[in-house]
Order: structure tokens, then sequence, then C-alpha cells
């Protein structure tokens, strides 16, 4: 506000009063209607009143900030909701109860009407004005969020309604103040209204952003699918791997089987042999003279041992027939049961190893007693 005050004039002067507490906006205006205007610039209400009484015939002229537009100004500048209020309240009903002194010489006009309105700037100031080079203008939003700071104190209400009336209505004429309270009632109603639609718009949203995390959660979960089913896709991979290397180890179990079946076979044509020998020599040693009776019955005693050893490797070798049967029982076992393939092959060939190592002593042994027999009974 302007730091400039005369008290004194003629009964043509006219006092003014810009009551913006906005400094930047307040010492605009006042700079305005002093260089420009040739008005007499006040810097509070006492000093307005005081010159007025020093001058009977002065008018007073002030010039305010339109209510929503000066709360949503304090609002914005970072000064909280209820102090804002509380503020404008007391500088408002002070300018309200100067007005209903001096209704007759005392008018009211906002800074937005000053320049927008030159017919009203004519009758109050005598001149048109032109607005600021760089004059702000306020937005909705900002008007909006002073007009519901407004309508939640009813004194502020009707403060604001009687200002706003008595700016409009000109010098010396008297408010009606409950039409004044009914309009900002209407308009507090009318806010009300649009912050319902807000809180509709907040709560749509709010359905948004759960929407949008819902989606997000969903792809989420899609990439985990995916990455789950390329897992699956290599172990499936691994596991047909295994069944390769388990079908080789089954054809390969196989050609091992085949050469045990030769061998058997080999191990019978053995046997053979060792059968024509045991009957030759036999046949050689009944011939012997009797003399030699005891060694002959020694030897044919032997031989019946012998034979009997004969007997069991047949048996022997008829259980490694059957056992061959029962591998081919376990190959099939083996094409159900891939997973198992490993450990039974190594069983087999365990089995196989421990058969060549019996029957090759078994077979061996006859000749090697009978053998040494001989040596004794010469």
């Amino acid at each position: 506000m302007s730091d400039n005050m005369n008290a004194g004039g003629t009964g043509s002067d006219i006092l003014v009063f810009t009551d913006i507490p906005h400094p930047a906006r307040a010492d605009a205006l006042s700079g305005i209607l002093k260089d420009v205007a040739g008005l007499t610039c006040v810097e509070s209400l006492e000093a307005l009143e005081h010159a007025a009484q020093a001058d009977p015939q002065a008018r007073m002229v002030v010039v305010f900030m339109q209510p929503d537009i000066d709360i949503g100004r304090a609002l914005e500048s970072g000064t909280v909701a209820k102090k804002a209020l509380e503020g404008w309240t007391k500088r408002t009903g002070a300018l309200v109860d100067l007005l209903r002194r001096n209704r007759r010489r005392l008018a009211l006009i906002d800074d937005i009407t000053l320049f927008a309105d030159p017919d009203r700037a004519q009758a109050l100031l005598g001149t048109p004005l032109d607005p600021p080079a760089e004059d702000e203008q306020s937005s909705a939003l900002l008007r909006l969020v002073g007009q519901a700071v407004l309508a939640r104190d009813a004194r502020a209400a009707a403060l604001a309604g009687e200002l706003v009336a008595s700016s409009q209505g000109g010098e010396g004429k008297p408010v009606n103040l409950q039409s004044a309270q009914d309009e900002f009632t209407t308009l507090r109603h009318a806010i009300e209204r649009e912050n319902k639609v807000l809180r509709e718009v907040e709560q749509y949203k709010a359905s948004l952003t759960a929407r949008q995390e819902e989606h997000d959660s969903i792809l989420a979960e899609l990439l985990t699918l995916q990455e789950t089913v390329s897992t699956n896709r290599d172990e499936l991979e691994r596991k047909s791997a295994q069944l390769v290397q388990l079908r080789q180890g089954l054809e390969s179990g196989e050609a091992q089987i085949r050469q045990l079946e030769q061998a058997l076979k080999t191990a019978e044509a053995r046997a053979g042999t060792l059968q024509q020998d045991l009957s030759a020599q036999q046949r050689r040693h009944t011939e012997e003279s009797r003399e030699q009776a005891t060694l002959a019955e020694q030897s044919l005693s032997a031989l019946n041992e012998r034979s009997l050893a004969l007997e069991k490797l047949e048996a022997e070798a008829e259980d490694l027939r059957r056992a061959v049967q029962d591998r081919g029982g376990e190959v099939a076992l083996l094409t159900q049961r891939l997973a198992e393939a490993d450990a039974t092959r190594r069983a087999q060939e365990a089995e196989i190893a421990a058969f060549y190592s019996s029957k090759s002593y078994r077979m061996t042994a006859p000749l090697r007693w009978l053998s040494a027999a001989l040596r004794r009974g010469q």
C-alpha cells in the first residue's frame, strides 16, 4: 500500500485507500491513482477516516480485492485457510463498519471493476483508468478455492455479500443484508455442488488408479507366467536330453545282454567238451591195472564228485539261461521305467561280472583236481 497521505484538500477532494493486502498489487494501484489520476491516497482505514473528518466535503473511495480472489491469493502464498479467513474477516469487518458509518460519503469499488468499467471509474474518481502493463489474472481454480473457504464461515459469507453488494450499489444506497446473505448462500450451494463434482472426479481418478494398478498386477502375473513357461520349456528340453541318454543306456544294456547270451553259449560248449574229456578219462581209468584199484576207486570217487560238480555247473548254466530270460523281462521293465535304467544296468553289470568270475572258477576246478589226483597216483 502507498505510504503517501494528504489529509487536507478542498471540497472536491477525493480520498482513496487501496484495501489490498498484497504489496505488489497495492503499490501498482496506488501509483496509478496518484500519478495518473492525481488522487490523494492514504495508507490505512484510520488515516482515511481521519482525513475525511478533517475535510467534511471530501469523498472517500476504497478500492478492494474481490473476496474470493483475496483469500485465494493468501492461500496461494502459503497461508493456511483458517488464518487467511480470520485475517480477511477482521480487515473486512473494519471496512464494513466504516462503510456503515459513512454510507453517503464512502464508495467501494473492486480492483477488477476499477479498470474493466470505465464509466464506474469515471463516476467515482472523475477519470477512467488503464490497467497496469502486467495485470495479473486470477485463475478460476483460485477463485473457486477462495469461495469454498468463504462458504465455511457464515459471518465471512455475510461480510463478503455486503461488501460486494455495496460496491455494486454505488454511493448512498443502504445494503439489504438478508439479500446479500441469500445470494451468498446460493453461491455457497453452487460451490458445494462443484465440490461434490470435484470429489466425484477424485473418486473417478482413484478408480482409474486402482484399475491401472490392477492392470499392472495382471501384466506382472503375465510376465511371471511367461517366465514359468520358459522355465518349463527348458526343463522339458533337459528331460528330453535325459530320455535320449536313457535310451542310449538301454541300447547299451541290450548289447551287453546279447554278449552275455553269446558267453553262455560258449560256456555250454566248453561244458560239453569237459563232459567228453571226463568220459574218456573214466574209460582210461577202467582199463588200468588192478594194482591201481585203490587209486582208481579214489579217482572214480573223484570223478563222481566232479560229475556232481558238472551237474551243478549245468544247473548253474540253466540258472544263467533263466537269468538271461529274467534279464529280458528287466529290459521290458527298463523300457517302462526309464528313470531306473542306469541303476538296473549297473546291477546287471555287477551280476554279469560275478557270473564270469564264478563260472570260470567252477569249470576249471574239476580239471585242476583231476590233474592233481593223477600226479599223486603216479
